[in-house]
């Protein structure tokens, strides 16, 4: 980053602000109020007591791939929870959080640029997520996108979030929401721009593209003053 930076380029996220949004612990930065209830942990004990207080968890990998070996424990899957937490925590550390019912069927993604909702042509670019079969695996194809009203909640929640979006230096953000809880945040591959497009018809891009030649413009501006090499002012502006 430095080099391009010096050289004049814009580089959009600040580098260290993608290194530490990429890991799945940076939600644990974000107020309780608005996370699901969630543990990280390798011991089977720890884990069982979250899953008995809970009745119904969601286990992943901490450092897995998204969408890969998502399990779903209650009452049925019950007994096999010690396999479960022995095959995930082969991998390392495990997340177990809350199971939200909402998530299950949908959630809603909404993108935020600079650290505030994108909005363009008076439509957020925010679309609902629906899973066909109550998937909880991201399975290319089976899943159904439906326009969604933005909410007092939803906004308030990323009232809630902005403060750390804008430190971290993070430009363009999906955000996966379900009831009134951040479920994910999407900086190295927000997908569902195009879904999105399609929903809303609007095209997005124009936006972005224009915060992009704003972004140029302030820099010739500003000249030296946005040359940090971690690029966190000009990210979020």
């Amino acid at each position: 980053g430095m080099f391009a930076v010096k050289e004049g380029v814009i580089v959009l996220n600040s580098p260290e602000g993608l290194s530490k949004s990429r890991n799945k612990l940076y939600l644990q930065n974000f107020p309780e109020k608005i996370r699901t209830d969630s543990i990280i942990a390798r011991d089977e004990g720890e884990i069982k007591k979250f899953y008995d207080k809970k009745n119904k968890i969601i286990m992943k990998p901490l450092f897995g791939e998204d969408g890969k070996n998502i399990f779903m424990v209650h009452n049925k899957e019950g007994p096999n929870i010690n396999q479960i937490i022995e095959a995930l925590s082969r991998e390392g550390y495990v997340i177990a959080r809350e199971y939200l019912k909402e998530a299950e069927k949908c959630y809603t993604r909404i993108y935020l640029m600079n650290g505030v909702p994108l909005y363009h042509k008076g439509q957020y670019a925010a679309v609902k997520v629906v899973h066909k079969s109550g998937n909880l695996k991201k399975i290319e194809g089976n899943d159904r996108y439906c326009r969604v009203k933005v909410t007092k909640q939803m906004l308030d929640i990323i009232d809630i979030i902005r403060p750390r979006i804008i430190k971290d230096g993070l430009f363009l953000v999906g955000l996966d929401i379900a009831s009134d809880k951040l479920l994910e945040l999407n900086v190295f591959m927000p997908g569902e721009l195009v879904n999105i497009e399609a929903v809303t018809k609007v095209d997005f891009f124009d936006a972005i593209i224009d915060a992009l030649e704003r972004k140029v413009e302030y820099k010739e501006l500003y000249q030296s003053k946005f040359n940090s090499a971690d690029n966190v002012e000009l990210a979020a502006l």
